[in-house]
């Protein structure tokens, strides 16, 4: 028996050595089907790479047609022009324009109470980049810095109480203003990854009862960036608007789109949509409304799309037919908007869009990657028509400003066919037509601007909506107070459900 294993071991390669052979090929087998897909992995991979590349050439392809800036010889005539208009114009702002903001229907309700509230240094100065002092720091230089400083302005404002809607009682608050400064920094987006909002709220949660009494629905925080993403925020716009309670003071949902607000409207109408800063604020002063301007459009801003290509293009179209003036200051890639603080002249001298606005009768306001942008306020507060291409805005303080009045609303206008007639239209608007429209920018330039020594102004205008909001959400809650002590009521004046088996049991 001995021997007959012996052999049937070794002649017959035994058991094991054909149960190993067995392995092996199922480990063979194993790494072939993973190379093959580690290769088509790989494949795949360099594919898309490839075809990223090849959208990328295409994408800056598209830019060939791009048409280079046109150099403004911003002559001495200009200049004497609009030093010409300057005391007329001193005289309007500091009489016509406040008279005529007064007749807005502009009425301050109740000011309301705003407790700021206390929060740690690491929400606030420890996210700027360079030490900034609010005491000594005016409200015109904040709105220079990064994404226009309006955390800042806005905390400023609250701490220098000059309207006398702040209070140190937060037991008297009717709404609580939380500083973040989420978009201060240049490294917002590496901020965006450390969870600082919810940091921020899990302290305001740990340290007092308000923001766990209403679930933040009277917490403010100004968002200064609308890709709050980007921030330290971590979390977009629509994100904060949809999963939080918070009242946002906001320049816009970034890319909003319409059919979702009508789910729940009261989600997005609970907040503030306010004016960009303006970092030129006070720079030069605006020409009287019924003085011609020398300039018949100006647009400042990349050609990113095809539709910008086709609306540079007719304006020059026009400029050359019509011998109208137009300002040209298109790049093709770089759309920072650093480049509309440095426009170049012919001359070499630096001019900025305050003063380009200021000399130009239209503005076109053609959609970027968000539905409002700056240029539109810029145009304005300098008193230049903006004509606006995009169906569905969001503008600021709407119940105050009748955008109306002003604005050439081109909403039709999606081609070079529409383009070509538009800029006739435009070409042929008569002084008085323009007169009337700068009135009534004038009128309403008050609201756009961020000036608490003035009044009206953007503060009030905002405070005065998250006033009406405080209402709904005060009503709101002594509906639900009542409720609840109906409830309570009816519970103890209702037999228990003991009683009740009780009673049964006794019948």
């Amino acid at each position: 028996v001995g021997s007959s294993v012996g052999v049937g071991s070794v002649v017959g390669g035994g058991g094991p050595p054909m149960r190993e052979g067995r392995a092996f090929r199922t480990r063979k087998a194993k790494l072939v089907r993973a190379g093959c897909a580690a290769l088509a992995l790989f494949s795949l991979v360099g594919f898309y790479n490839m075809r990223q590349r090849s959208l990328v050439d295409e994408y800056y392809s598209r830019f060939e047609s791009c048409t280079p800036s046109v150099p403004m010889n911003v002559t001495a005539s200009d200049l004497q022009w609009l030093n010409d208009h300057k005391a007329p114009a001193l005289r309007r702002e500091q009489d016509a324009v406040h008279v005529a903001a007064a007749k807005l229907p502009y009425h301050a309700p109740k000011r309301p109470f705003v407790y700021v509230y206390p929060v740690p240094k690491r929400f606030t100065e420890d996210l700027l980049d360079e030490p900034v002092d609010l005491a000594q720091t005016s409200t015109q230089d904040l709105q220079k810095l990064p994404n226009s400083g309006m955390e800042l302005v806005f905390h400023k404002f609250l701490l220098e109480d000059t309207s006398g809607i702040v209070t140190t009682d937060p037991e008297q608050a009717d709404l609580f203003f939380v500083p973040f400064y989420a978009s201060m920094s240049k490294n917002s987006a590496a901020l965006s990854q450390k969870g600082l909002f919810h940091d921020l709220i899990a302290h305001m949660k740990e340290t007092a009862p308000w923001w766990d009494r209403y679930e933040g629905s009277d917490h403010i925080f100004a968002l200064g960036r609308h890709y709050s993403e980007r921030t330290a925020y971590g979390v977009s716009s629509i994100d904060l608007v949809e999963k939080h309670n918070t009242l946002l003071l906001l320049y816009e949902f970034t890319n909003h789109e319409p059919e979702r607000m009508r789910g729940d409207l009261w989600m997005y109408a609970r907040n503030v949509i306010i004016p960009r800063m303006d970092p030129f604020q006070g720079r030069y002063v605006t020409p009287p409304p019924e003085s011609p301007r020398p300039i018949f459009a100006s647009y400042v801003g990349s050609q990113i799309t095809r539709f910008r290509r086709q609306m540079v293009a007719l304006m020059l179209e026009t400029e050359e037919l019509m011998g109208t003036r137009v300002y040209i200051d298109s790049f093709c890639r770089d759309t920072r908007l650093a480049r509309a603080f440095e426009l170049q002249t012919g001359g070499g001298d630096a001019l900025d869009v305050a003063l380009l606005y200021r000399l130009t009768d239209f503005c076109p306001c053609p959609r970027g990657d968000a539905r409002t942008d700056s240029r539109f306020y810029d145009a304005i507060r300098a008193g230049c028509i903006p004509v606006v291409f995009d169906r569905v805005r969001m503008n600021a303080f709407g119940n105050y400003i009748d955008y109306e009045r002003f604005v050439v609303f081109a909403t039709d206008v999606r081609n070079a066919q529409g383009l070509r007639k538009l800029m006739a239209e435009l070409h042929a608007m008569p002084e008085s037509e323009k007169a009337e429209r700068r009135r009534a920018m004038a009128e309403s330039r008050p609201f756009l601007d961020y000036r608490a020594d003035a009044s009206p102004n953007a503060f009030e205008a905002a405070f005065a909506q998250l006033q009406s909001r405080a209402q709904v959400l005060k009503e709101y809650r002594s509906h639900f107070a009542h409720d609840e002590h109906h409830d309570r009521s009816r519970a103890a004046s209702s037999p228990s459900s003991a009683d009740e088996l009780d009673i049964e049991s006794t019948k």
